[in-house]
C-alpha cells in the first residue's frame, strides 16, 4: 500500500510545477478510499457468495458449499412463491 501511495503522490507532483516539493503534494481523498478499497480486494479477494435472508439474520453461504439437492429444494421452494405471489 505504501508504494501505491508513493506512486499516486509522484503522479501529482509530475502535474505540478518542477520546482514543487514532494512534501507539498496533497492528493485527492478519493486516491486513499481507492488505494485502501484496491487493497482490501486483493487481501481478502471476492468470493462468490450468496446471501440468505430468512426470519433470521441475513447470512453468506458459498456456493460450492450447495449440494445439487439443496438447489433443486431452493428453486422449488422460490418456483412455489413466485406461483403464490402471481396469484
Amino acid at each position: 500500500m505504501v508504494e501505491k501511495g508513493q506512486t499516486v503522490l509522484k503522479e501529482v507532483a509530475s502535474q505540478l510545477p518542477p520546482k514543487t516539493l514532494i512534501e507539498e503534494v496533497f492528493p485527492p481523498k478519493e486516491v486513499s478510499f481507492q488505494i485502501m478499497t484496491d487493497t482490501l480486494d486483493q487481501t481478502l479477494s471476492r468470493r462468490q457468495e450468496n446471501v440468505h435472508r430468512g426470519l433470521g439474520k441475513a447470512h453468506l453461504q458459498h456456493l460450492s458449499a450447495l449440494s445439487s439437492r439443496q438447489r433443486t429444494k431452493e428453486v422449488e421452494s422460490l418456483t412455489s412463491e413466485m406461483a403464490d405471489l402471481k396469484e
